[in-house]
C-alpha cells in the first residue's frame, strides 16, 4: 500500500455511503455531493490503497471482497465518530441514533431500568445498563476508553479526569422475614447483633455496604451468607431467620415481593449520596448532557422517594 501521511477520512465516508446504498448516485444524494465528486473520491481511495473496491452490478455497484471487508471494519467506527461530533453542539433523541452504556450496582439497575425503558421508548436511543464489576481499575478504564458513558455510584471519583454530580440521597434500613420468630414490630441494637446477617459485599471497595455507611466502629456481626446481588440477598433473608441491610428506596419497592419487614437501623448511619460519574471530556457534550438530565429527571420524579439533601 502506498504511504500516505495525510489520509482523508472523508474518502471513507463516501466509500461507506456507496457500500450502503449500492449506488454512486444515491450516495451523492445522501452526502449532498455531485455524482462526479463521489466518483472522484472513490478513485482517490482506490489509488490510496492500490486495489479495486467495487464492481458493476446491474445499474449499481457492489463491493469486492476487499471492499466488503473494509466496509465491515469502517462502518461502525465512522458512525460513532459522526455521532460524537454531532453530539458536541446539538442532540435530537428522536432522530439521532445513539447507544449509551451505564454501569451500576444491581440495586440501581433494578430501580432505573423500567423507567429508562419507558422514557426512551419513543426515541432512537438505546440505553444499556451493566452490572458494576469488582475492579475499580476496570471502571476507570471504561470511562477513559469510552466503553462506559456513566457510572451510577455511591462514592465520588478521585481522578481529576472524571466529573460527577450528586443525583440523590438515600438511607439504610434493616430487613427481616415477616415470619422471623424473634424479630417483629421493632428491632433493638442487641437484637441486631444477636441475629445472623446476610451481608451485601461491595467488592470494588473491599467493604460491606453497611460498614461504608456507619458512623461508629462496630462489633463483628454474625454472618449467614455474603452476597454481591441485592435481589438475591432479599430472597435469602425471606427464607431464613436472618437480617440484612439495604437502601430504603430499594426496600420500599422490593421488600413486599419477598414478604419482608422493614426497620430503622438501630445504629448511627450516614446518608448515602448517589452520584453520576463520567469522563470530564463529555461534560459539555449535548448527547451526554441529555443522558445525565434524563437520569436526574428519573430520580427527581419517578424515584422521588430518594430525597435530595
Amino acid at each position: 500500500m502506498p504511504q500516505n501521511k495525510h489520509f482523508d477520512l472523508n474518502l471513507l465516508r463516501v466509500f461507506v455511503a456507496v457500500c450502503r446504498t449500492g449506488s454512486f448516485t444515491k450516495a451523492a444524494e445522501e452526502l449532498d455531493l455531485t455524482q462526479s465528486s463521489v466518483s472522484n473520491a472513490i478513485n482517490r481511495l482506490k489509488a490510496s490503497i492500490d486495489t479495486n473496491l467495487f464492481i458493476r452490478s446491474g445499474r449499481g455497484v457492489q463491493p469486492t471482497a476487499i471492499g466488503k471487508s473494509l466496509f465491515e471494519q469502517m462502518e461502525e467506527p465512522l458512525r460513532l465518530l459522526d455521532q460524537s461530533i454531532k453530539g458536541i453542539d446539538s442532540f435530537d433523541e428522536v432522530n439521532d441514533h445513539r447507544s449509551f452504556n451505564i454501569y451500576a450496582f444491581d440495586a440501581f439497575i433494578q430501580l432505573l431500568a423500567p423507567h429508562l425503558e419507558k422514557r426512551t421508548s419513543d426515541t432512537s436511543i438505546d440505553v444499556i445498563m451493566r452490572e458494576m464489576p469488582g475492579e475499580e481499575e476496570f471502571l476507570i478504564n471504561a470511562l477513559h476508553n469510552d466503553t462506559a458513558d456513566i457510572i451510577v455510584d455511591v462514592k465520588r471519583p478521585e481522578s481529576a479526569s472524571l466529573d460527577f454530580m450528586k443525583i440523590a440521597t438515600d438511607d439504610l434500613v434493616c430487613l427481616a422475614s415477616s415470619c422471623h420468630p424473634r424479630v417483629s414490630k421493632s428491632l433493638s441494637r442487641e437484637q441486631f447483633f444477636e441475629e445472623k446477617h446476610v451481608i451485601f459485599n461491595l467488592k470494588r471497595l473491599n467493604l460491606t455496604a453497611f460498614d461504608l455507611f456507619t458512623e461508629e466502629v462496630l462489633p463483628k456481626r454474625r454472618v449467614l451468607t455474603e452476597q454481591s446481588s441485592m435481589m438475591s440477598m432479599l430472597a435469602t433473608i425471606s427464607n431464613t431467620e436472618s437480617l440484612g441491610v439495604t437502601l430504603e428506596s430499594y426496600a420500599k419497592q422490593f421488600s413486599p415481593l419477598f414478604s419482608l419487614q422493614t426497620f430503622e437501623v438501630p445504629l448511627d448511619t450516614k446518608p448515602i449520596d448517589i452520584y453520576l460519574v463520567w469522563n470530564r471530556k463529555f461534560t459539555h457534550n449535548a448527547a451526554h448532557k441529555w443522558l445525565r438530565d434524563l437520569l436526574k429527571d428519573i430520580f427527581d420524579k419517578d424515584l422521588k422517594h430518594l430525597q435530595h439533601k
